[in-house]
């Protein structure tokens, strides 16, 4: 072993963390190296320092002052921790509001710009209906109907725009003449 690896083992060599074989051939160095002796020497009275070294206790105003100092801290730390999350929740109710507000208005947009439209609702003779009843067999006709009746407020004709709005009805109502 060289000097480095003797004096960069020599703090273990003192704690007795070695194996046997390895402290003898530390204890061998020792006896033949004056370098490493001396550094041993001196780590050696670095620990009996050490070891004559007595804990003083604090004096108990010491720890109060310490404890107040420190409970404000987490105190305020709380506080900005729920100030935090209260501010994220806000932001988040904040956009779904402005998002679904905006969503409904313009649904609503949509509702106002359509025109209304002017039905008439009457009785239908039984004339009628039997000179209409081919049309009414056709199946492109039916099936015309049938959409109608899925496709709720459907604008069957356009109202002039001077005309009194009537009551909302659906879009089957039939205009007779």
């Amino acid at each position: 072993m060289d000097c480095k690896e003797i004096q960069d083992k020599l703090s273990a060599y003192i704690d007795r963390e070695l194996a046997p074989a390895e402290e003898e051939r530390i204890r061998l160095h020792l006896d033949v190296c004056g370098t490493c002796t001396a550094r041993y020497a001196m780590l050696l009275q670095a620990w009996q320092a050490l070891d004559a070294w007595q804990d003083v206790a604090p004096p108990d105003r010491m720890r109060t002052k310490i404890l107040a100092s420190v409970r404000p801290q987490r105190r305020e730390t709380r506080f900005r921790a729920a100030l935090s999350v209260a501010a994220a929740l806000l932001l988040v109710f904040g956009l779904a509001f402005y998002y679904f507000g905006q969503k409904s208005g313009s649904m609503q947009h949509l509702a106002d710009s359509q025109t209304p439209v002017q039905t008439a609702v009457g009785d239908v003779s039984e004339e009628e209906i039997m000179a209409n009843l081919p049309l009414l067999q056709e199946d492109d006709f039916i099936e015309a109907l049938d959409e109608l009746v899925r496709i709720d407020d459907l604008p069957l004709a356009e109202e002039p725009s001077n005309s009194i709005k009537e009551p909302e009805r659906s879009s089957l109502n039939l205009v007779v003449t």
